[in-house]
């Protein structure tokens, strides 16, 4: 289906996972967002070499939740031993960059279940970003602000979680 242009007028910026847009049906490259990239996960930082972010790009998010065994399962040290491509591409092409994305989650006790939030969670999303930004080399520093997920229908809770974050960082929040 062709997308209204007029009805996204008021979204600033949108992603897909990815580094790339890629085809967006009824769109093509000419989109007046802000495209997003995101290095997904491990497999992902291989393409950075020779990657050139679109012309709307002006940001690069890191990992897509780490904490989770269902996403880019990756620890803060595995996260870490990955990030230099990463900051040398957003320094390559003056983007900002956005933490790794941990989920807001806590750990389960029980094998995880595909499909259902919670179960694929292995650590806390600021144990996870604590261990990341211990790692020599990914400190806070490495960061312009730190990137989460947070599903849920409740505000309260939601705000609590990212207050947490920026008062544990001192850093906007995504």
């Amino acid at each position: 289906l062709p997308v209204d242009l007029q009805l996204l007028s008021g979204v600033p910026w949108w992603y897909n996972w990815g580094l790339d847009p890629g085809n967006v049906p009824g769109v093509g490259s000419d989109f007046p967002q802000e495209f997003v990239a995101m290095v997904w996960g491990a497999g992902t930082v291989a393409d950075l070499t020779d990657w050139s972010p679109h012309p709307s790009t002006k940001v690069v998010l890191g990992f897509n939740e780490p904490n989770l065994y269902s996403q880019a399962n990756l620890t803060g040290a595995a996260a870490c031993a990955l990030w230099a491509p990463v900051l040398a591409a957003a320094d390559a092409h003056g983007l900002q960059v956005g933490s790794p994305a941990a989920n807001h989650c806590k750990p389960s006790a029980t094998k995880p279940q595909p499909g259902v939030q919670g179960h694929a969670c292995y650590q806390t999303p600021e144990d996870w970003f604590d261990a990341f930004f211990a790692e020599p080399g990914c400190g806070l520093d490495t960061v312009d602000f730190i990137a989460t997920h947070k599903y849920g229908c409740n505000a309260s809770d939601t705000i609590a979680y990212v207050k947490m974050l920026h008062d544990r960082y001192h850093k906007p929040v995504w």
